[in-house]
């Protein structure tokens, strides 16, 4: 049996979730790589792990696209973890997988009740997994048997950084500020 496994992202966010994914695949014997955004090499670097880490480089979505296929296909990915299971970069990766096992991951319900290209990505897409089981249950019921849930609580350990506390009072939020949003 292949186990080769590849989780994707192909959006700037999302990427605090990866980990939790990567460890759980490591452990239950898989071969993990990653292809992500050239923007978040650095910090899957930082997971320390044993996985493969292909940055997409490409600007332009028929390049992107392309990369990813040759990624999958050159590696003998059997699964392939879609991290952000919308957009218009995913709609058609699934579709040319012949044999490849694709698996997505909502963090948002709004895309599953709304979306066009959702509708057209589960023809593909056999099975999803949503972030809590909060959202589990607000799943349409059309969805309930193809959707499950997990909590993605495991992070990388850092070393502590010390900083002299004299006068001041911090305050740590965990994850990355994204000016866009």
């Amino acid at each position: 049996m292949n186990r080769a496994v590849a989780l994707l992202e192909v959006s700037s966010g999302h990427v605090e979730v990866l980990y939790a994914q990567a460890l759980f695949l490591l452990r239950s014997g898989y071969d993990v790589s990653i292809i992500i955004a050239n923007v978040n090499v650095s910090r899957i670097e930082a997971f320390n792990l044993p996985i493969t880490i292909y940055g997409i480089k490409a600007k332009k979505r028929a390049a992107k696209f392309r990369y990813i296929h040759r990624v999958i296909k050159q590696n003998a990915i059997s699964t392939l973890i879609i991290n952000t299971a919308h957009g218009s970069i995913i709609k058609f990766l699934p579709f040319r997988l012949f044999g490849v096992k694709v698996v997505g991951i909502i963090h948002g319900l709004e895309k599953v009740r709304s979306s066009i290209t959702q509708k057209l990505l589960s023809l593909k897409i056999r099975h999803y997994f949503v972030l809590s089981r909060h959202l589990y249950e607000q799943c349409p019921t059309t969805w309930l048997l193809r959707c499950s849930y997990f909590y993605p609580i495991h992070f990388p350990t850092f070393t502590p950084l010390h900083i002299d506390k004299k006068e001041h009072f911090y305050i740590a939020i965990p994850g990355q500020l994204e000016f866009k949003r």
